[in-house]
């Protein structure tokens, strides 16, 4: 029988770690709704619009670290429809998988926030045929208004 499964799960340590945290607090929220000298303080949270603005962000940060533990080897492009599966041995998350393009877009070196050109100088043709050492625009920097900044290139 042929697999057809898109992705092969992958349980790291870690991620059975943050899971089992989850766990211990759905176990003691199950625990706080029983009893009511417990819930009684989670009341008053949630009369305030303090508390449920913070729990509004507590819980965009849960959604983001959960969807960052769920791992996955994605599977390879098949030559034969009848050969079997075979997995990536890159293992992303599920996170790198719904922001992709981030993570696929490298430059050579670290560059600054916002920065257009690349930190290092770098052996640059220029459209003469002449080859100079320049800190070249970066690949996948953002786009300027003016024509002569996407050009440009620093000599120093």
């Amino acid at each position: 029988m042929i697999s057809t499964m898109l992705f092969k799960p992958v349980i790291l340590w870690t991620d059975v770690l943050i899971f089992l945290i989850v766990f211990a607090t759905l176990v003691y929220f199950f625990r706080v709704k029983r009893y009511e000298h417990l819930r009684a303080p989670w009341r008053q949270v949630a009369k305030r619009r303090l508390g449920m603005s913070a729990l509004l962000i507590l819980l965009c940060y849960v959604v983001v670290g959960l969807s960052d533990s769920v791992h996955i080897r994605q599977a390879l492009p098949r030559t034969n429809a009848s050969e079997k599966v075979f997995y990536s041995t890159q293992v992303k998350s599920l996170l790198d998988v719904l922001i992709s393009p981030l993570g696929t877009k490298t430059e050579k070196t670290y560059s600054a926030p916002f920065a257009i050109h690349l930190y290092s100088k770098s052996l640059v043709q220029l459209p003469d045929g002449r080859e100079v050492r320049a800190y070249p625009r970066l690949k996948y920097g953002e786009p300027t208004s003016s024509t002569q900044m996407n050009d440009c290139l620093i000599f120093f």
